[in-house]
């Protein structure tokens, strides 16, 4: 899940905003959710097992649905499994404490579409074989790691890890790890650049320039 420039959509196709596309292209279809008196490692693969389930139902829906169409079907899934108003602030920090109560809400709901655009966008043709959950383990009192395994038909296998965290009650994604390297930290760095220079409006419009290019 890259949220920078859109990219093209094939697993094939390369290029830095694609990148997560091709990690979890050929996701496979389950769709697990955390069973009571499940272990918290248990309890986060669940999580991710529900969010590729989610994605692979997505794209072999029949008749095959456009943008707006998986967007709407990808929407309360996303915004379940992942915890995205964490995931928004991360990718500003320090620009973070400066804006109003009012500027966040602008900000986060832009970003907020901009991940589901990004999924319904890249995740339109992938498949259920591939996908292999290796394990996970906790990393302290709230956090764990999912790692998995996509196995590619034609290119070598690319691992990937799911950083997650709980609130107490649930598990959600707050950065995806895809070939080694931290989605959010891409975000962030384009992101600065933006505001290092411009303003939050500049920041927005940005986004939103994003979102209509898909």
């Amino acid at each position: 899940m890259h949220y920078g420039r859109p990219g093209v959509a094939r697993q094939e196709q390369g290029g830095r905003g694609s990148r997560l596309a091709r990690v979890l292209a050929g996701v496979a279809f389950f769709v697990a959710w955390p069973l009571a008196g499940a272990g918290p490692e248990d309890e986060a693969i669940g999580v991710v097992e529900r969010l590729h389930g989610a994605l692979v139902e997505a794209a072999a829906a029949e008749p095959a649905p456009d943008l707006a169409g998986r967007y709407d079907a990808l929407a309360p899934v996303i915004t379940e499994t992942h915890d995205l108003a964490t995931m928004g602030r991360l990718t500003v920090r320090r620009f973070w404490r400066d804006w109003s109560e009012t500027e966040r809400d602008a900000f986060l709901a832009t970003f907020e579409r901009l991940s589901i655009t990004t999924y319904a966008s890249r995740f339109a043709s992938i498949g259920p074989d591939s996908f292999e959950i290796l394990g996970s383990e906790t990393v302290g009192d709230d956090r764990a790691e999912v790692s998995a395994l996509i196995r590619r038909r034609d290119a070598d296998d690319v691992p990937m890890t799911y950083l997650m965290q709980t609130d107490g009650e649930r598990w959600r994604i707050i950065n995806v790890f895809a070939d080694g390297a931290s989605e959010l930290s891409l975000i962030a760095s384009e992101y600065y650049a933006i505001l290092e220079s411009g303003t939050l409006d500049d920041l927005i419009a940005e986004v939103e320039s994003r979102i209509a290019a898909f």
